[in-house]
């Protein structure tokens, strides 16, 4: 895991204020959506056990192999939508809520987080990481994200849910 671990990239000026849409210009394009989650699936699924590892590392080179042996990964054990992927710990036995964002192309290359895990991030902001993995089919790299998104990233609304009541 030497140099798995880089510099978080700068947040760029706000140039309009968080909830607002940004100015959308339409183009048409053609996604196969099934096919287009299943490699986000997979390449998700490959994320979050990199990230796992790496805590267990992380902990165990700190001397601390008892927490190493207490990392869990709660999306597989307990079930996604717990707003992290990942249970681990920092050196002093306090919780660490790891969520894992997994990409195969650049640092800077956007990702996308729900309200719930934005709300979840804001909640926990204390104990809250978000591990972003990216070029991960070549060279696999991650940042961290520490505490509520919108303190990190510039957080854009990309759908609705749209109801009559």
């Amino acid at each position: 895991f030497s140099g798995f671990v880089e510099p978080q990239p700068e947040l760029a000026p706000r140039e309009y204020r968080v909830g607002e849409a940004k100015p959308h210009t339409a183009v048409g394009f053609f996604r196969d959506y099934v096919a287009r989650e299943g490699r986000n699936m997979s390449l998700g699924d490959a994320g979050e056990m990199l990230a796992l590892r790496y805590e267990q590392v992380r902990l165990s080179r700190s001397g601390h192999d008892r927490l190493a042996g207490k990392v869990e990964h709660v999306s597989k054990k307990r079930g996604d939508g717990l707003g992290f992927d990942i249970l681990s710990f920092e050196p002093d036995g306090a919780e660490r809520l790891i969520e894992v964002k997994t990409r195969a192309f650049a640092k800077e290359t956007p990702f996308f987080a729900t309200a719930a895990e934005a709300d979840f991030a804001r909640r926990k902001s204390v104990r809250y990481h978000l591990y972003r993995l990216f070029h991960f089919k070549t060279m696999p790299r991650c940042f961290v994200l520490p505490g509520a998104l919108e303190r990190n990233c510039l957080l854009n609304p990309a759908s609705f849910r749209c109801s009559f009541s």
